[in-house]
């Protein structure tokens, strides 16, 4: 009798410890989730509306400056490579 009582309390403590990391994980993912809705509110705000077959250039770089300087291509510094990003 006294094997079985202290393998039941081994057991009963394996389920509790099992159960608070299950609880554990799922509040992670659960605020994870929350964050990630907040920061969707607060990525990106755009400064000007765009349609979408807007031809100027210029309109969407307002809402996008890296990528419309990026667009335009480097400065010309050097006149042996256009590579150079002065």
């Amino acid at each position: 009798m006294e094997t079985q009582n202290s393998r039941k309390v081994w057991v009963n403590w394996l389920l509790f410890a099992a159960t608070v990391v299950v609880v554990f994980v799922l509040g992670l993912l659960a605020s994870s989730i929350t964050e990630r809705r907040v920061e969707t509110e607060y990525v990106f705000k755009p400064k000007v509306e765009v349609n979408d077959l807007e031809p100027r250039n210029e309109v969407w770089g307002q809402n996008f400056p890296r990528q419309y300087q990026s667009y335009l291509g480097p400065k010309n510094c050097c006149t042996f490579c256009r590579l150079c990003l002065c």
